[in-house]
């Protein structure tokens, strides 16, 4: 590609360089001096010094300092929330701010600036760059975040101090899969202008292979999880003796499975030295009551990574698992070239599989995911922040320093209010910033900019509350007690449904249950089973969150002078089931 010459923008005004020229002239200041004062290249100040100047000079810069300093700003606070901007939208906040600044400009107002333009842009700001963005979900979003992270390590380093374990004795498991519809990402040699495409050599169904890594370089036996059944050729060729096999209906792992690598692979080859610690996922198949009971009794601690991190803190996850999967798809490719009529099947799929851990799976690899994740060595710091999800406001307190509920957008000061400047608060219901706006109280965009460049709002931080209904009781007793209020309150439902249907039978028009009712008369108690319970008409009423049915506050147990707009309300019976 040609490259291509453009004269730049120029950064000073016409009244600095005649200022500039005059100092010179003036004798005080030297062109070098001038330039670098008033920001003017020297060639170019020299030429205006000697009136030699044979163009006319580039033209101003469509946004100021300024204004281009604060889209440079939010691009990054967006970036770091997980609302990475495009072009496009770059190109809407460009068109606002000049239509804002009410300059002409040359920018086309409907269209925004050019790529030329974004050339330059990001010539001038390398701390920006465009790359496609990684798909990730609201969960892991929301607990990706600094505050969990401190919870883990802080418990992490509870653990690990209590049990005196060394690097020998951490140990990290999990699983990881194969559909047979895997592809290399090798870019391959094809003709120009034609499709280009790779014939599949893995048939398979679905596969799971469970890993086991040591914080010493280690890697225990692969466990092998194949779909509805076991291969009915030889597939344990070319595997060491020591790989469990094993089948499920859907080929992913599940409690018993899990239960028999535990016994099978974990306990007799984790070493006898104990305690020893066992850090995995959460997932359902992994703490059940077996493997707990088993773990107590071999002195095996296990500690489960918060729910949806496993991308930041597990060692397999972050260097494992994606280069293994990889290595593992080139190694059948490789096979395809050297027979064209090779297929890995479910029985040669461990071999080929066996050989990718090999190559790929080095005590120094696995070494660097313990440390990479920060836990061997401990160092919460060494773990890749740059996938954190910032947040202004973690909670939100009240001037009191507790939290109370409040209506829907009604603002929570966040901050002291100064003098000349109004508080930075949020609305505790839909965590929409009110007041002063975040960006300009952190001083990433002026405040004549505050209008068009908003915050990502907050998660809401309302109260939910529950009523304290009486505890059951433990024990056998308990537990027929228990039972018999059940019965007879279900009894007691069914009794009440009765009397609602012979009521409303013989009342005028249809009834209301799922929103506030307009005439008490229309709607009935589900506690008292009366229209007004004994009230005057000015009584309030409250609908159960789960069966949408409508009480009387008193009979709730609630006062009426509580914020029952916000409240998360369940009746007696909804909290009883």
């Amino acid at each position: 590609m040609p490259k291509r010459y453009s004269k730049e923008s120029r950064q000073y005004t016409p009244d600095q360089l005649q200022e500039a020229v005059l100092a010179v002239k003036g004798s005080k200041l030297t062109v070098s001096a001038a330039a670098r004062e008033f920001s003017i290249p020297r060639k170019t100040l020299d030429d205006h010094v000697k009136k030699e100047v044979s163009s006319k000079p580039g033209p101003a810069q469509e946004l100021t300092n300024e204004e281009e300093s604060a889209i440079v700003e939010y691009a990054k606070y967006l970036a770091n929330r997980g609302f990475p901007m495009t072009r496009s939208i770059v190109r809407q906040f460009v068109i606002s701010v000049v239509k804002k600044s009410g300059r002409t400009s040359r920018f086309n107002l409907e269209k925004g600036p050019s790529d030329k333009w974004f050339r330059t842009f990001f010539a001038k700001h390398p701390e920006l760059t465009e790359r496609e963005p990684e798909a990730q979900d609201r969960s892991r979003n929301r607990m990706s975040n600094p505050v969990v992270m401190k919870q883990y390590f802080d418990m992490l380093k509870e653990t690990v101090d209590r049990l005196q374990v060394k690097p020998q004795h951490i140990f990290n498991c999990d699983e990881t899969g194969w559909c047979g519809k895997e592809k290399s990402k090798q870019k391959v040699i094809a003709v120009k202008g034609h499709h280009s495409y790779q014939q599949s050599v893995i048939s398979t169904g679905h596969i799971t292979a469970h890993l086991c890594i040591c914080a010493d370089g280690r890697i225990l036996p692969t466990f092998v999880i194949f779909e509805k059944s076991l291969p009915h050729m030889a597939y344990k060729e070319g595997v060491p003796g020591d790989w469990l096999f094993g089948y499920s209906e859907s080929g992913y792992m599940d409690s018993t499975l899990f239960l028999q690598w535990f016994k099978r692979v974990f306990i007799p080859n984790c070493g006898p030295a104990r305690p020893v610690l066992l850090i995995m996922d959460n997932h359902d198949s992994h703490t059940t009551l077996d493997v707990i009971e088993c773990a107590i009794e071999n002195k095996i601690e296990l500690l489960g990574l918060p729910p949806h991190t496993t991308h930041i803190l597990q060692p397999l996850d972050v260097s494992v698992n994606g280069p293994l999967k990889s290595k593992f798809s080139s190694t059948v490719v490789t096979l395809g070239h050297l027979n064209k009529q090779q297929t890995v099947t479910k029985a040669k799929f461990p071999a080929v599989l066996s050989h990718a851990i090999d190559e790929l799976c080095s005590p120094a690899r696995i070494k660097d995911a313990f440390k990479k994740t920060g836990i061997s060595p401990l160092n919460p710091d060494a773990i890749d922040k740059s996938q954190l999800t910032k947040s202004h406001f973690e909670t939100l307190n009240s001037s009191d320093g507790k939290e109370k509920n409040r209506s829907t957008c009604e603002p929570s000061t966040s901050g002291t209010s100064t003098e000349g400047k109004s508080e930075t608060s949020i609305c505790t219901s839909c965590g929409t910033f009110l007041g002063t706006n975040p960006l300009v109280t952190e001083g990433l965009i002026p405040e004549h900019l505050s209008s068009i460049f908003t915050p990502v709002p907050c998660k809401p931080q309302t109260t939910r509350r529950k009523l304290v209904t009486e505890a059951r009781k433990g024990g056998e007793r308990g537990k027929k007690e228990n039972k018999g209020s059940r019965e007879s309150a279900e009894t007691e439902r069914e009794e009440k449904g009765r009397k609602r249907q012979r009521k409303s039978s013989t009342r005028d028009g249809p009834q209301e249950t799922s929103s506030r009712p307009v005439d008490e008369g229309s709607c009935i108690c589900k506690i008292c089973d009366t229209p007004d319970g004994g009230h005057d008409e000015d009584t309030l009423w409250i609908a159960c969150d789960n069966c949408e049915d409508w009480v009387h506050p008193q009979c709730a147990g609630l006062q009426e002078e509580e914020d029952l707009e916000s409240l998360a309300f369940m009746c007696p019976q909804c909290l009883e089931e």
